[in-house]
């Protein structure tokens, strides 16, 4: 909370106009305790207790609220993480921004829920989970989906929408992307992606020399496989952005591929 809080006042010192916030864990939503009260949307932490009120979460409403206040012209919030009812009611998470006068800067407000209110969250590939599907949808609309040479807030929430559908079937995950005021006017890349192939060579640093690893793409796809060998690997990919993953270590790193120019990755 303190590091939302420093960043925010950065941000608004420095000039800048547009402020990115991700998470990516676990979630849900608090019970409210009357009809005074909304639902506050969690992060639930590692050192969550259902016996200590309000300990071990972080209230997202509350960073977007403080975040308008106090930060820069335009936000853009993501946040994967599921939405469901904790099963014990729990006070809400405690607000410990210190009191700062309004920046008075805030025009525009994009927020990317991973899932509706009361829905889960999916984890990806459905059979050994291990990437947010919302997550992985999220980064690849935003490095490669364009619309005529450009990417709003609005494509972005189409993209992960038809996206998710097909990607955790048979189970239902629908994205909530909401941008404020409307009608929607927030653009996030106005230049067209890169494209085409280029060399991308893999050097590894721990790993030991025939070791077996794979590429995966940003939709979790193999698109290559190989082993560890003196010098490097070579691989002649598409621009964007990959995993390299082994059996025994799971994920090594994740590389953006961005063509001519960065061919040699060290994992």
């Amino acid at each position: 909370m303190e590091c939302v809080q420093h960043i925010a006042s950065s941000a608004v010192k420095n000039g800048a106009t547009r402020l990115y916030i991700f998470f990516a864990g676990h979630g849900a939503q608090t019970p409210p305790k009357d009809y005074g009260e909304d639902p506050q949307n969690c992060f639930i932490l590692g050192d969550f207790s259902a016996a200590m009120p309000a300990y071990g979460t972080v209230g997202c409403d509350d960073i977007k609220r403080f975040l308008v206040r106090h930060g820069p012209l335009e936000l853009i919030l993501f946040f994967d993480c599921c939405r469901v009812s904790l099963p014990v009611r729990t006070q809400r998470p405690h607000l410990s921004f210190v009191g700062l006068p309004s920046s008075g800067a805030h025009e525009r407000l994009g927020i990317g829920h991973a899932a509706q209110e009361k829905m889960l969250a999916y984890e990806v590939p459905m059979t050994a989970p291990t990437r947010g599907a919302f997550s992985q949808l999220l980064i690849g609309g935003l490095r490669k989906h364009r619309v005529d040479g450009e990417l709003s807030f609005r494509q972005l929430g189409k993209f992960v929408a038809s996206g998710l559908a097909e990607l955790v079937a048979p189970e239902v995950q629908v994205p909530d992307f909401i941008e404020k005021p409307r009608p929607p006017t927030i653009v996030l890349v106005s230049d067209n992606a890169p494209s085409g192939e280029a060399p991308l060579l893999l050097n590894f640093r721990i790993l030991p020399t025939g070791t077996e690893f794979r590429i995966h793409d940003h939709e979790g796809n193999e698109v290559a496989h190989a082993t560890a060998a003196v010098g490097g690997n070579e691989f002649i990919l598409s621009i964007g952005l990959y995993s390299i993953e082994t059996a025994a270590h799971g994920l090594l790193g994740i590389v953006h591929h961005t063509g001519p120019g960065r061919t040699n990755v060290r994992i």
